[in-house]
């Protein structure tokens, strides 16, 4: 061999090596680029969370009023609550999410003619629902959002701030205001025409996330060719958002606000506390445990507190011609608060079991805002839960028929 074929052969073996031996990122860079994209993956999975389920319940709702007629339970009572996620691209260090939420909430009552409006409590068969369809928009900085998902994760306080707007209308055709009963003007709860144009919610929000506990594996006794789920760790997430909820005065129902009988202006606020917990599949092929899928996280638990507050300095209740100003600190009158528990079945996705406990000053169903009662319901639950898709497997594979 000449020289310059030597020559040219070792300047072809430099210029394959720059091209293929030689990575042009670092190990410290392609960790970054991992690490941001699993962040954002997990932002716009986090967010389908941060409304509360949808929840149905049969006969499994009673309330207790403070004021006004006892109604009887609803034979259906229902709210479909679930978010359509739009994953957004990053811009530049920011991570960002959509929702779009078609939220309706629908009843039927029990008939009673009883009720002290209209024509009696009935349903005919099923009420109009209250529409709230609405969007939300979160963003955060890749900073300030780790991967819940990892075992390794770095932030355990993470944040996220947006904004949520809505409409709310209950598609009833009769006039806000009762006057059928001689020199008494009151809301018309019955069929009453309820409707605000847009109400806007800016919110920050946050998670703490738990540190993560491993376990170690210990199968149980198996057949051959037998799949078990074994527990390999758990996770605590703790999820908080606080917002600030209001109504333009050109859009909001001017009858309502004439009288300052609706709360145009609330502070909201949400904790929620879940448990997941870490499963593997193994597949026992008579001397030992083969690993069929990687270690995943669900969510078995989750308890969640909302609270409400009418912060609007003058808010009034009762009949339009005696009306009664509430006072700025009238929890009695302001304040909604409820809490829930959700159990999701290991073998669910999407669905659960929920049960909750409450105390509401104003209903958000329709026109009932000045309904105020103690509310306990048991129910089914419905939402993008955390679960792992578990996967199929073909035993053949593993020589095992």
């Amino acid at each position: 061999m000449s020289n310059f074929q030597i020559f040219i052969l070792l300047v072809s073996i430099c210029w394959t090596t720059q091209l293929y031996g030689q990575p042009d990122l670092s190990d410290k860079e392609l960790y970054a680029i991992r690490n941001k994209r699993a962040s954002q993956v997990d932002f716009y999975r986090s967010m389908n969370s941060y409304r509360l389920p949808s929840t149905l319940n049969s006969i499994t709702n009673k309330r207790w009023h403070q004021n006004g007629y006892e109604k009887k339970k609803f034979i259906l009572d229902g709210d479909l609550n679930i978010p359509i996620s739009i994953k957004l691209p990053e811009v530049g260090k920011y991570l960002q999410t959509l929702l779009v939420i078609p939220r309706f909430q629908f009843r039927i009552f029990s008939n009673d003619d009883q009720f002290p409006y209209g024509i009696g409590d009935t349903s005919n068969p099923v009420r109009t629902p209250s529409a709230m369809p609405g969007a939300a928009y979160f963003m955060t900085h890749e900073r300030l959002w780790d991967d819940s998902h990892s075992a390794n994760y770095n932030r355990k306080w993470n944040w996220y701030w947006g904004v949520y707007a809505y409409h709310h209308s209950n598609g009833q055709d009769g006039n806000e205001l009762d006057t059928t009963n001689a020199g008494v003007v009151r809301v018309n709860l019955y069929n009453g025409n309820f409707g605000e144009q847009v109400v806007i919610e800016p919110t920050i929000g946050g998670r703490y996330l738990f540190n993560f506990k491993h376990r170690n594996l210990d199968p149980k006794d198996a057949d051959i060719g037998e799949v078990i789920k074994e527990k390999s760790g758990a996770a605590k997430i703790l999820q908080w958002q606080l917002s600030y909820e209001f109504r333009p005065n050109d859009w909001t129902n001017s009858t309502f606000d004439r009288f300052n009988i609706y709360g145009k202006r609330r502070l909201r606020s949400m904790i929620s506390f879940s448990y997941l917990k870490q499963v593997q599949e193994l597949l026992f092929d008579g001397s030992g445990y083969a690993l069929v899928s990687e270690e995943s996280l669900y969510e078995r638990w989750r308890f969640t507190l909302r609270m409400g507050f009418i912060t609007d300095r003058n808010y009034n209740v009762g009949n339009i011609n005696a009306l009664e100003s509430v006072g700025r600190f009238d929890l009695s009158k302001r304040l909604n608060t409820e809490l829930f528990l959700n159990f999701i079945p290991e073998w669910s996705k999407n669905f659960g079991f929920y049960g909750s406990f409450g105390y509401i000053a104003s209903d958000e169903y329709n026109i009932y805002f000045q309904d105020r009662y103690w509310s306990a319901e048991i129910g089914v639950s419905f939402a993008f839960y955390d679960q792992p898709a578990w996967q199929e497997i073909d035993l053949i594979e593993y020589g095992i028929e």
